[in-house]
C-alpha cells in the first residue's frame, strides 16, 4: 500500500513537471530513467493513458534510446569514451582497469547494484584526455591511480572532489569571440530597421531569402550537430552560452514563433545546470520570455530537451519526430512544417553579427574548427579559409603526422602526402583529427564503421546490412592481408551503402572507407582477395 502511494506521488509529480503533449514524452522518460534506474512497466501504462499513446510507442522509444532501459542500472553509471581522438592504448588501459576494480564487463552492473559500466562513443572531451563520465558529472583522469580514488569515494557513498563542474576552456584562438558583449545583441536587433537588417549579411542569408510555407511555430538549436571527435558545440555552450540563447531569440521573434528547443546531447548533461541557470538569468532580465525587454507582442521561451543517448547529428527528420515523441524513422517525417532548426555555432554567429554592428561579420573568411587527436594543442581555434592543413598542423606545432580525418569520422582521410590543400576546399567542415604514425590505420578504419553501426537505426538495408560485411571484412584480412571479397566489391558495397542509405548517417558511414582504400597514397597494406 504504501509502496503503491509513493508510486502514485511520483506520477503525480510528472503531471506537475509535464503537460501532456507530445513533446514532453521523452523528457518524461528520462526524469523517470534517472530517478528509478530504470523504466518499469507501470510507468509505461501510466504514461500511455497521460499522454494518449499507444503502450508499444514508448516501449519503442525505451529500446531505442541508449540511455533508457527496462534493465534497472546500478545507482552509479560509469561511461567510458572510446573516442577516436584517446590513443587506443590509454582508453583500453583505463577499460581494463574498470573492468578489474568493479568486478564486472562493460554492459553490466555490480552485484550490489552499486556500479553499471558502459561504452560511449564519444564524451565531447577530445581535448582534454581520458575522462569518465559518472551519472552526470565529467571526471578528467590522469591515470588509474585517480580513477581508483573516484571509485573508492563513490563505494564510501561520498561525492568525489575530482570532478569538474565545467572543462577548461577549449577555445583557445578565435578572434570573432572576443569582441563580444553578453546582452547587446537583442538591444541591437530591437532597434534594427528593415534596411539594416537586409545589410546584415549574414542576418539576411538566414532570413532574408526565406520563403515560409507555414507559419514557423518552434526553433530548434541542435546540440548534438557533431559526431565523435568534435567538440565545438560543447565549448561554445559552455563558453558562449549566453550567445547562442540570445540568438535562439532572435530567431524565433524574427520567425514569429513562440517556443524553442535545445536539443541537449547525454554526453554534455552536465551541462544542463550552466543551460538552465542562462535561460532563468535571461528571463529574469527580461531578454527571454514574455513581452521581451517591453514589448508586449515579443513573446519567445526556451526549452531544454534530452537527447537520451542517441545521436542526432544533422538529420533534421529525426529531431523532429524525436519531438513528436516517436522513435526515428529516416525519411519518415511527422510534423516537420512549422519547425526551424539549426545549430550552437549559427546561433552564436547570429547574436555576434548583431552584436558587432554594421559591416562586420564573423567567420566570413575564416572557420572555426575543434582539433583534436594526436596533438599537443588540441582545442577550438579560428583559421582564414585559405589556410591549408599543412599550415594549421605547423601552427599547432604537429610534426609527427600519418594524416588527419577532416571533418571528422563522416568526412575523409587526407594522408599526409596530401596536407597542402586549403580548408575551404571541403565546405562546412568543423572539426579536425589528427593521426600519428604509430596508429594502425586499418583499426581506425574499423573503428569508425563500427561507429556508424552503432548509431544505425537498422532501417535501411544497405547501411545495416552492408556495415558489418565491412567490418568483418577488414577484421579477416588483420595479419592476413586477404579479405573474403575483393577490395573492388567491397568499394562498390561501400559506394552502395553511401547512395542508397536514407540519413546522413547512412551516407556517411563509408566515406572514411573510401577515401582510404581508393588512395594509393595512404599508409596502408595492399589487400587481396
Amino acid at each position: 500500500m504504501i509502496h503503491g502511494q509513493v508510486q502514485h506521488e511520483k506520477m503525480m509529480d510528472i503531471e506537475k513537471k509535464f503537460a501532456p503533449q507530445v513533446w514532453n514524452i521523452i523528457p518524461s522518460l528520462n526524469v523517470i530513467q534517472k530517478e528509478k534506474a530504470c523504466i518499469l512497466e507501470r510507468d509505461i501504462c501510466y504514461l500511455a493513458k497521460y499522454f494518449n499513446v499507444p503502450e508499444m510507442q514508448l516501449y519503442e522509444l525505451i529500446t531505442f534510446f541508449p540511455s533508457l532501459t527496462l534493465q534497472k542500472k546500478g545507482k552509479h553509471v560509469i561511461q567510458v569514451s572510446r573516442c577516436l581522438s584517446i590513443q587506443p592504448d590509454k582508453r583500453n588501459e583505463l577499460a581494463d582497469y574498470l573492468v578489474t576494480e568493479l568486478g564486472i564487463g562493460f554492459g553490466e552492473t555490480t552485484d550490489d547494484g552499486l556500479f553499471s559500466l558502459e561504452w560511449v562513443d564519444c564524451l565531447g572531451c577530445c581535448d582534454q584526455g581520458n575522462v569518465v563520465k559518472i551519472d552526470d558529472r565529467i571526471y578528467p583522469i590522469g591515470n588509474t591511480e585517480k580513477l581508483g580514488k573516484i571509485v573508492k569515494g563513490f563505494r564510501l557513498g561520498k561525492l568525489s572532489d575530482e570532478w569538474s563542474e565545467y572543462l577548461p576552456d577549449s577555445i583557445k584562438d578565435v578572434s570573432s569571440f572576443y569582441h563580444l558583449k553578453s546582452g547587446t545583441a537583442l538591444e541591437k536587433y530591437f532597434s534594427m530597421t528593415t534596411d539594416e537588417k537586409e545589410q546584415n549579411h549574414f542576418f539576411n542569408s538566414i532570413f532574408g531569402s526565406k520563403e515560409l510555407v507555414c507559419p514557423i511555430q518552434t526553433v530548434i538549436c541542435n546540440a548534438d550537430e557533431e559526431d565523435m571527435g568534435s567538440f565545438r558545440d560543447r565549448a561554445l555552450l559552455q563558453e558562449y552560452i549566453h550567445e547562442a540563447i540570445a540568438g535562439m531569440t532572435m530567431a524565433g521573434l524574427e520567425l514569429q514563433a513562440k517556443q524553442g528547443f535545445l536539443l541537449l546531447p547525454d554526453q554534455y548533461s552536465y551541462l544542463q545546470p550552466l543551460i538552465s541557470n542562462a535561460i532563468q538569468k535571461r528571463q529574469d532580465e527580461n531578454l527571454l520570455g514574455e513581452s521581451i525587454q517591453g514589448h508586449k507582442d515579443k513573446n519567445f521561451n526556451i526549452r531544454i530537451f534530452p537527447a537520451c543517448g542517441y545521436h542526432i547529428a544533422r538529420e533534421t527528420d529525426f529531431m523532429s519526430n524525436f519531438l513528436q515523441g516517436k522513435r526515428l524513422y529516416p525519411g519518415s517525417i511527422y510534423n516537420k512544417e512549422g519547425t526551424y532548426f539549426s545549430n550552437v555555432m549559427e546561433y552564436a554567429q547570429l547574436a555576434m553579427s548583431i552584436g558587432a554592428g554594421k559591416g562586420k561579420i564573423p567567420f566570413s573568411d575564416s572557420l572555426c574548427i575543434s582539433v583534436a587527436g594526436d596533438c599537443a594543442r588540441p582545442g577550438v581555434y579560428e583559421f582564414p579559409k585559405i589556410t591549408t592543413i599543412a599550415q594549421v598542423l605547423r601552427e599547432l606545432g604537429v610534426e609527427d603526422t600519418q594524416g588527419v580525418l577532416l571533418d571528422g569520422v563522416r568526412g575523409c582521410y587526407i594522408p599526409a602526402l596530401e596536407l597542402d590543400i586549403p580548408l575551404d576546399q571541403y565546405n562546412g567542415i568543423n572539426s579536425v583529427i589528427i593521426l600519428n604514425n604509430d596508429r594502425d590505420l586499418m583499426d581506425v578504419v574499423i573503428h569508425i564503421l563500427e561507429y556508424f553501426r552503432h548509431i544505425s537505426c537498422g532501417i535501411c538495408t544497405p547501411c545495416r546490412e552492408g556495415i558489418p560485411v565491412l567490418i568483418d571484412s577488414l577484421h579477416k584480412a588483420k595479419g592476413t592481408k586477404h579479405t573474403p571479397y575483393p577490395m573492388n566489391e567491397l568499394c562498390s558495397l561501400a559506394q552502395s551503402i553511401k547512395l542508397a542509405s536514407r540519413c546522413g548517417h547512412g551516407q556517411s558511414a563509408a566515406n572514411i572507407f573510401l577515401s582510404v582504400f581508393n588512395n594509393p597514397n595512404n599508409s596502408i597494406p595492399t589487400l587481396q582477395n
